[in-house]
């Protein structure tokens, strides 16, 4: 039994030195622990979920435009004629984002992006 609790308590810990608990709530931070230590496949999801919002906002306040494509089902964030899907959002760092709408302005060339590219490995 103490083993056990050992083990919980350095995941505790785990888990408080590697979140930014900055700008969570109290309800936030025990729904955290609640899903670490009962369900930690949920915690995962919201973490991705938390990011993929993260995305979103950043290309809506970035000049994308929020559509729905009937063809494919699914929706899409449309900037000078670029479109992305919601999974190529989902599957992208918002770094590779970034890079992609520096070179749909012309502030970076092809060759420059595809460096960049190769140099993050994203």
């Amino acid at each position: 039994m103490e083993k056990d609790l050992w083990d919980l308590a350095e995941r505790a810990e785990s888990l408080i030195r590697k979140t930014n608990f900055q700008g969570m709530t109290q309800d936030e931070i025990i729904a955290l622990f609640y899903l670490e230590f009962c369900e930690p496949t949920l915690v995962e999801r919201k973490l991705e979920e938390r990011e993929l919002n993260i995305k979103i906002e950043w290309m809506l306040d970035n000049g994308f435009e929020n559509d729905y494509c009937n063809y494919r089902e699914t929706s899409t964030f449309t900037y000078k004629c670029y479109v992305w899907t919601i999974d190529e959002v989902k599957s992208s760092a918002l770094m590779k984002i970034e890079l992609y709408k520096k070179w749909y302005d012309e502030i970076i060339t092809e060759d420059e992006l595809n460096r960049y590219l190769e140099f993050y490995k994203i």
